[in-house]
């Protein structure tokens, strides 16, 4: 079931630029560059199609820009609403992490101890102290649950393999804003494209 219009769309515009998108399409079609005055009647004629997109572009404008403003003060409203929610979250999710890793390191330490008085008993040592039995959390505790995740940090850029490095294309094309012609390992050139139409 399509969802329904919460805008109504003026059908005799919609028709209006049907019928220039049916007529432009075809003349498009006709059209044939030969020589230099072909050229100029083709580039009159891409200013038709330049303009006609904007007519359209300006009238679609004119009935989702009212929604876009709408949609733009819900998010930044309800933003407010969650965004000290997710920050609590943070924190605590924090705080059970570093409880979790103190937790593991007393456990790993009691287990290392452990396994040296029994070194000790083997060998027909007396044990100092008792052995101590190493009881482990559960992995899930009220609504909280452990487990692990592989991540990485980098420690040094220089040795990574290139597939996983990727090009700033914004820096480089800002670059080549500021006239830099040389960059290494990248080929810098000019290709024709009709352009001031």
């Amino acid at each position: 079931m399509p969802a329904p219009m919460l805008v109504k769309i003026p059908t005799d515009k919609v028709e209006e630029f049907e019928q220039t998108k049916i007529s432009v399409v075809a003349q498009a079609k006709e059209i044939q560059v030969s020589d230099a005055n072909d050229v100029r009647d083709a580039s009159v004629f891409l200013k038709k199609v330049k303009d006609s997109i904007k007519n359209i572009d300006t009238f679609r404008l004119s009935l989702t820009k009212p929604l876009h403003d709408a949609k733009k003060q819900l998010d930044a409203r309800f933003k407010e609403l969650t965004t000290p929610l997710k920050q609590a979250g943070s924190e605590v999710s924090r705080k059970i992490v570093d409880w979790k890793r103190a937790e593991d390191a007393k456990i790993a330490e009691l287990e290392r101890r452990r396994k040296i008085q029994e070194a000790h008993v083997e060998r027909g040592h007396e044990a100092k102290t008792e052995i101590e039995e190493v009881i482990q959390e559960p992995n899930t505790m009220g609504h909280a649950q452990f487990r692990k995740v592989w991540v990485f940090e980098i420690t040094d850029f220089s040795k990574i393999s290139d597939k996983y490095k990727q090009i700033n294309k914004v820096a480089v094309n800002q670059a080549i804003r500021n006239k830099i012609r040389n960059i290494e390992g990248i080929k810098i050139y000019q290709e024709d494209r009709v352009a001031g139409v």
